[in-house]
């Protein structure tokens, strides 16, 4: 009887299939499904920056708003928790964006102009039904500091005065 002599193939193949197959595991499908449903393809028409959102608002109002994320004033973009995050101005004409050397909290003009709540707004990504998700911006979408987004949704103003955006759709530039 002959025996079949072994591949010197054998050892490579699981390395080969591991190769094929992928390391990484697989994402979670909850994060999947908000960033499907969640992520605009183009991007939407009429965005206003924060300042003029902040005018036009009576008591909850919908909107396209350009930011621009994170803030100078923070040095953490993200809210822990939820799919929350700071915005500024995301304008190029707003004074906030002046110039990279401009500091609103040095210039005589911003310092007076300006406060704090002027110049962000808080967006809180939110499902079809207007319930907050409870999965980290960080882990739901693929952004970083200073990254320009535009939101759309319900504005309003919380009790500190800050515009706070329930975003139903965003848009990553």
């Amino acid at each position: 009887m002959l025996m079949k002599r072994p591949s010197n193939w054998s050892p490579v193949i699981p390395f080969i299939a591991l190769l094929v197959t992928g390391c990484t595991p697989a994402e979670d499908p909850q994060v999947t499904k908000y960033r499907n449903n969640l992520l605009l393809r183009e991007e939407p028409a009429g965005s206003v920056t924060i300042e003029s959102a902040r005018s036009e608002i009576n008591s909850k109002t919908n909107v396209v708003l350009t930011g621009r994320i994170g803030t100078r004033e923070l040095s953490q973009w993200w809210i822990d928790g939820s799919a929350s995050f700071y915005v500024s101005e995301g304008m190029p004409d707003s004074h906030y964006n002046v110039g990279p050397d401009h500091d609103p909290s040095t210039c005589p003009f911003c310092r007076h102009k300006w406060k704090l709540h002027d110049s962000m707004a808080i967006v809180h990504l939110v499902d079809k039904s207007g319930e907050r998700i409870s999965i980290p911006a960080t882990d739901l979408l693929d952004v970083e500091k200073d990254d320009i987004v535009v939101a759309t949704g319900t504005a309003s103003l919380d009790e500190s005065g800050f515009l706070v955006i329930e975003s139903t759709g965003l848009f990553v530039r």
